[in-house]
């Protein structure tokens, strides 16, 4: 179950990320751009999308500087039920542990649960497909200047 429920909410993620702009939304050789929220401030991000998606290498602000991924964290949770579904620290970073590291909110969805579930799935006990999800990742990372 756990497996189908990170697959869905990972599908979700991208629709829930939003350009930066018209421009920046194609920066060519694979990088995506994106607007994420760091300690509270909005910035600008480009990264490569490399080894099919799974990098965790660092991205580039715009205006000047870095980020270097230190850990990832994922959620599903049922609103309806009250329930975690899923709640998930992922560390494989390179940036160094002593570093002092800074909290970004990348992406958040909201969804039926019925509307993610592959056909066949065993729901939870206490969940249904009409019950409304929320799915998101967060990221702990270094920022370089």
């Amino acid at each position: 179950m756990k497996k189908t429920l990170i697959a869905a909410a990972v599908a979700l993620i991208p629709l829930a990320v939003s350009p930066a702009s018209t421009a920046a939304a194609s920066p060519g050789h694979g990088r995506t751009t994106m607007d994420v929220t760091c300690a509270g401030d909005v910035i600008t991000m480009t990264t490569a999308g490399g080894n099919e998606g799974n990098n965790w290498g660092a991205a580039q602000v715009s205006g000047g500087g870095h980020l270097v991924l230190a850990g990832l964290e994922y959620s599903v949770y049922d609103e309806s039920a009250q329930l975690s579904l899923d709640d998930e620290v992922l560390t494989n970073g390179q940036a160094h542990k002593q570093q002092a590291t800074v909290p970004c909110e990348i992406a958040t969805q909201q969804a039926l649960l019925g509307a993610v579930a592959p056909a066949g799935f065993d729901y939870p006990t206490g969940t249904a497909p009409s019950d409304l999800d929320t799915m998101s990742v967060r990221a702990t990372v270094v920022a370089f200047r």
